[in-house]
């Protein structure tokens, strides 16, 4: 089977490298925004997550496993009941 070789320009590289540094750097970004709601109280998080665009959040970012670790809480058996004000 002959082998398929594409000889890219230099241009044509850093344009290539560029392009996925910045989209690299947004989806950081947006994860990172992502990550912040979920560490906020519930009706700071629903503000967020309503000016989302669709499910966006839920296809690109691994939104159950983080949800489940900022929404474990530290209670342990036998820690006294607080009532919160």
């Amino acid at each position: 089977m002959p082998k398929i070789q594409i000889k890219l320009s230099p241009r044509t590289r850093k344009t290539l490298s560029r392009i996925a540094v910045s989209l690299a750097a947004v989806y950081l970004a947006f994860a990172a925004l992502v990550l912040w709601a979920m560490w906020q109280p519930p009706e700071k998080f629903a503000t967020v997550m309503s000016k989302m665009p669709g499910p966006v959040p839920f296809l690109l970012f691994p939104f159950e496993t983080v949800w489940t670790r900022a929404r474990a809480g530290t209670l342990k058996i036998g820690d006294p009941a607080r009532i919160s004000p």
